[in-house]
């Protein structure tokens, strides 16, 4: 491993007065072999050491003086004030090093006191007073850290539209340079999502890894960067560390020594807000600008909202006039408070609804004639609507064309944009269109030209005369006052049958002076008839009104009675209360006066009078005044009759049918005739279709007798008097319609029928409202209850965020907003109809698995402390979690070097609505150190007595070349007989022949490296131990035994003396050692396992175990190895 040392060389001379003679002429020699170049200020004598926090040091020692076959101590101490120590090697004295990484800032005091082996430090509680110990000078060590601070420049932005600019700062309180120094920032928790881009674009900053690269700080030297941060969040958590200074290295912020925190707040939006998705504006039909925050319900002055997402054109007014698609046009909203900080920018529809225009209107009919005694009582109108939705409620109004200011106001729902509806005129009347009431809810006011419908008035025109009596000679004047100057038409007519046939009169063209009956104004609204004569006896008169526009459309007027008074010899006249009535009502009491006058010169006796009447009359009664009156032979008969004298008859019945009264006597007669009206006879009302709440009743009148001289229709919905075509409502419904058909003589009711008055559907509640649907899935709906109140063909539909869900789609999340769903129907009546209720629920989306980032390297058969990333739960739940290793789940077990390099991801097994699904993260490759492999050292190493070994580093085999995080460490150790460490880290120390040192290993540990202060080391790999020979007395070069292409044993059996085995190295000149080294044997034709010399066991085969041996190769070169006697 690389690592940084602070390496000190420090000469220690022991105080002569302080200590004896003899241990005088020994001195500590504490020095390094690696000083850094950038330390050479700490090189002369007793100067303080500066390091920078997290670096190392390592102080060794070095006798000077004799010191040869002596084992030393060390007892490295540390202090905080230079007084007072305490031991820092307590475990491990035999180590004339000593390393130690710097973690804390201060001050710090080291020095090292060696001990003889006979010595135990323990006893002494003053090592001052130990006159065997030696002490070196006091080191003193000055850990400091490079001062990190930031700076708000914009304290408190704006969230939205402002970045947090810090002012980073690093200074360098060392009186040295310090070079490659780098800082990050990091998200601490990782809530966050940040942008991070500096002011300077001079400055060395890594937008990528987020880094600024400070570079070389000078002694006292300090730097600042201004960054500027983006953030999502109104609170910011950040971590800024030192990732790097000279070759010190810090991984991750968790691990640096040098850190500061950023904790800082932006200023939200503090104003309304407002959440808008569509928008519907209704048009207009001229240019009309409203302002738009009205129109979306925004009463807030703080919202802007602009055409487009740069905010280059801030808009307040639509003009209504102009339509837009029925996707709308998009527009961007957001707040700006009192402090001038916006709120998130949100983008909505606008739809300005094309103007519902009637661009056209037409009756079928204009003209409801009659003059052919045929009348229809409606018209239908067809029209047709651009713009808006249907159904539609079309206002219009309704004036009479001769009454100013009689206007009825009435509307219809029609279901389409173009068809047809009908009117049931009653007068000539001038139809207005005046406002559209469309489905989607807006209202347009109307300018559509008038049309005119031309009917018969239901109403009774009087001419300005009285029935009377005339007598020849007279005039008789008729006239018509047209009070509303409805008519430009007159046609005066007369009956001679009682009113049964009329014709027309014309005027008496020439008449002579002395003509009789002479007419005038028979085409005017006056008539005059001049010089009456006797005959006929009874007419009546009446007008024939019309106007020129409609000509077909006529009206009467009622009939005047005119009847001619007699003045013959014997004058007959009857008189009646009914003379001058068009009518005599059915079962009605009738009495008339029949006088007759002697108007001759002679008196009459037993005169008599025939009564000429029908005999079917009812109830009849004659009563005359004098004489007598026989019902059998209908004769009054008066006894004497004198001249000048007059008598009366009355004749009293109850009227039947027509009746004609007539009275004779002496070749004289005179009659009277009346006209019966029964009341109306009435067909049968059939039931109206059903109409739709809010809309006419549309009813066929029934058919009615002709001849009954209807006065009035009236109908009777219950117990009120209704129109004909009124306004039906849900409170109608099932009531009882009578037409009530009405003359002079009374009324008849038609038939009881019911109404039906359809209300619009209703759409009932739903069992369990949907709360929270899986994104992917589709919505399992089953329709609600639907009440049809009378609508027979309904359309269904479910409707999410206002378009048409089909059944089986799945649904995806769009951004943040909620779903509304519900229900609606299309009937007969109301048009579109909205359930009442709405069903608003969340897409719950997957959850979201933050990136998974690469654990730390691990060591071979360790355990894996991976950080499991952050989850983002978005509606769903969590069931479980698990590790995944190399397809298999990682129960958190000791991890071998066998799954380096293996995929690791993190699962998570949440559920949606009870449906189970699996969430990965991103894989991670990990990184297991494996074994490291290093080839065999020698077996045996030859020394020169007080002299340093020559070594050569074997080959090591790594699983992981070293890397930032991966690094190794490597040394030899010397080990003792049994193989116990006596020297650590060996560095070329003189090796003597009475040491305890027998053995020497190659030893590496691989590292695992996060910063200067953590890092752990993996399992040591060791060579194979190699056993030290002091040198041979023949100076051939060794050969190694790898570079020998000859197979050597490494065991003999020379107990068993069969001849296989029984000789090492036959023919050649070989020297054998025992495991202390003595030589106990050398010849010419190798080794039988006998000894040849030394002081035990002379001519005896050696005790099984191990022994060391030269071999001279024919080559004349040697061989060093071991050979092992094995007893079978």
């Amino acid at each position: 491993m690389k690592r940084f040392y602070l390496l000190v060389l420090i000469y220690i001379f022991i105080n002569i007065s302080a200590y004896s003679a003899e241990v005088a002429e020994r001195a500590v020699f504490v020095y390094s072999g690696e000083l850094q170049d950038s330390l050479s200020v700490n090189k002369r004598e007793n100067s303080p050491i500066e390091i920078l926090r997290g670096a190392s040091i390592k102080l060794a020692t070095k006798l000077l003086g004799d010191v040869a076959n002596v084992n030393y101590y060390y007892v490295w101490q540390m202090s905080t004030d230079g007084q007072h120590w305490e031991v820092v090697n307590s475990y491990w004295l035999a180590d004339n090093e000593y390393e130690e990484i710097m973690r804390d800032e201060g001050i710090w005091y080291y020095r090292v006191v060696v001990f003889s082996e006979d010595t135990n430090y323990y006893q002494y509680d003053n090592v001052e007073s130990c006159e065997d110990c030696m002490v070196s000078n006091v080191v003193e060590v000055i850990v400091k850290s490079l001062d990190m601070s930031y700076e708000v420049l914009n304290p408190n932005p704006c969230l939205t539209t402002e970045t947090l600019k810090l002012r980073l700062s690093v200074k360098n309180s060392l009186s040295r340079a310090v070079e490659n120094v780098k800082i990050n920032i990091v998200d601490i928790f990782g809530f966050g999502e940040y942008d991070f881009s500096v002011l300077d674009s001079s400055s060395v900053f890594d937008d990528a890894i987020k880094q600024w690269n400070v570079g070389t700080l000078l002694a006292g030297e300090t730097k600042t960067i201004d960054v500027n941060i983006k953030s999502s969040l109104i609170n910011v958590y950040l971590g800024v560390y030192l990732s790097s200074a000279e070759d010190l290295r810090w991984q991750s912020y968790e691990y640096a020594n040098m850190k500061l925190n950023v904790d800082e707040t932006f200023r939200g939006y503090n104003g309304n807000r407002y959440g808008l998705s569509k928008v519907e504006i209704c048009g207009s039909l001229e240019s009309n600008l409203v302002d738009i925050r009205s129109s979306c319900g925004i009463p807030s002055n703080d919202i802007r909202i602009y055409e487009d997402k740069d905010r280059q054109n801030e808009v307040k007014t639509i003009d209504t006039s102009i339509p837009t698609s029925e996707e709308g046009k998009t527009y961007y909203m957001l707040g700006v408070d009192e402090s001038g900080c916006e709120s998130e920018m949100s983008d909505f529809q606008i739809v300005v609804k094309k103007f519902p225009k009637v661009v056209m209107v037409e009756p079928e009919d204009t003209v409801l004639c009659n003059i052919d005694g045929k009348l229809t009582d409606k018209v239908t109108i067809k029209y047709k609507i651009e713009g808006g939705e249907p159904p539609y409620t079309i206002y219009y109004t309704c004036s009479d064309l001769c009454a100013s200011g009689y206007i009825l106001y009435k509307s219809v729902e029609v279901k389409s944009a173009e068809g047809s509806f009908e009117v049931f005129p009653t007068m000539p009347s001038e139809y207005r269109i005046t406002a559209i009431y469309s489905n989607d809810y807006c209202w347009a006011d109307q300018e559509v030209p008038p049309f005119r419908i031309y009917a018969p008035r239901n109403r009774e025109y009087y001419i300005n005369y009285a029935s009377g009596y005339k007598v020849a000679g007279e005039d008789y004047t008729l006239k018509f006052d047209d009070r509303f100057g409805e008519f430009d038409t007159y046609q005066w007519q007369v009956s001679y049958d009682n009113g049964s046939t009329f014709e027309d009169l014309i005027d008496t063209e020439n008449p002579e002076v002395d003509s009789i009956n002479v007419i005038s104004g028979a085409q005017t609204s006056k008539l005059k008839i001049s010089n009456l004569s006797e005959i006929p006896e009874t007419a009546n008169y009446r007008v024939k009104l019309s106007n020129s526009i409609s000509p077909c459309v006529v009206s009467y007027s009622n009939s005047s009675v005119l009847r001619m008074f007699r003045h013959t010899m014997l004058a007959l006249n009857i008189y009646s209360d009914f003379l001058y009535n068009e009518y005599i009502c059915e079962n009605e009491w009738v009495a008339l006066r029949c006088n007759v006058f002697n108007g001759s010169a002679k008196d009459y006796e037993d005169l008599k009078l025939k009564l000429d009447i029908s005999d079917s009359i009812s109830e009849l009664e004659v009563i005359p005044d004098v004489g007598t009156y026989d019902y059998e032979t209908k004769i009054w008969s008066i006894g004497k009759f004198e001249r000048g004298e007059q008598a009366n008859i009355t004749v009293a019945f109850i009227a039947k049918k027509d009746e004609t009264v007539r009275f004779e006597c002496d070749g004289e007669s005179t009659s009277l005739s009346f006209k019966v009206l029964g009341l109306p006879v009435v067909g049968t009302l059939q039931t109206p279709e059903p109409v739709c709440e809010g809309t006419n009743l549309c009813v066929q009148k029934p058919d009615i007798q002709e001849g009954a001289n209807v006065t009035d229709v009236i109908w009777h919905l219950d117990d009120r008097l209704i129109a004909f075509d009124a306004v039906l409502y849900k409170e109608d419904n099932g009531s009882v319609l009578q037409c009530e058909v009405v003359n002079k003589c009374g009324s008849t009711m038609s038939n009881k029928v019911q109404v039906e008055v359809k209300q619009e559907p209703i759409i009932g509640m739903i069992d369990e409202y949907i709360s929270s649907v899986c994104e992917g899935d589709a919505l399992n709906l089953s329709v609600p209850t639907i009440e049809t109140n009378g609508n027979e063909d309904i359309k269904g539909r479910w409707v999410l965020n206002g378009e048409t869900y089909i059944e089986g789609t799945p649904i995806y999340k769009e951004g943040d907003k909620y779903y509304e769903l519900y229900y609606e129907v299309e009937g007969e009546c109301g048009g579109v109809i909205k359930s009442p209720w709405v069903s608003c629920f969340n897409v719950a989306e997957s959850l979201e698995l933050k990136e998974l980032k690469t654990p730390e390297p691990i060591c071979d058969n360790s355990y894996l402390a991976a950080l499991s990333p952050r989850i983002s739960l978005k509606g769903t739940e969590i069931v479980s979690e698990r590790w995944v290793l190399d397809g298999e789940e990682y129960n958190f077990a000791m991890v071998s070097y066998e799954k380096n390099g293996k995929k690791l991801y993190y699962e998570v097994t949440q559920s949606c609505n009870g449906k189970i699904s699996v969430v990965r993260s991103n894989e991670v490759e990990l990184t297991v150190l494996p074994p490291v492999e290093i080839s065999d050292i020698p077996d045996v190493y030859e020394y020169k007595e007080g002299q340093a070994l020559e070594l050569t580093n074997p080959t090591v085999e790594y699983g992981i070349d070293p890397n930032e995080y991966i690094k190794y460490e490597a040394k030899w150790s010397l080990l003792d007989e049994n193989e116990f460490v006596v020297v650590d880290d060996y560095n070329g120390q003189p090796i003597y022949n009475d040491d305890i040192i027998k053995k020497i290993r190659y030893e590496v540990s691989p590292i695992i490296y996060l910063s200067p202060e953590d890092y752990s080391h993996c399992e040591h790999a060791y060579s194979n131990a190699a056993q030290l020979f002091p040198e041979m007395s023949t100076a051939i070069e060794v050969v190694m035994q790898d570079e020998d292409e000859t197979i050597w044993a490494t065991a003999i059996t020379p107990y068993n003396k069969n001849g296989l085995n029984d000789t090492f190295a036959e023919g050649m000149h070989v020297k054998v050692f025992d495991s202390r080294l003595q030589q106990i044997f050398e010849g010419d034709n190798g080794w039988d396992g006998t000894a040849n010399m030394g002081s035990h066991g002379v001519g005896a085969i050696q005790p099984p175990g191990v022994y060391y041996y030269s071999v001279v190769l024919p080559s004349g070169e040697k061989k060093l190895g071991l050979i092992e006697i094995v007893r079978m």
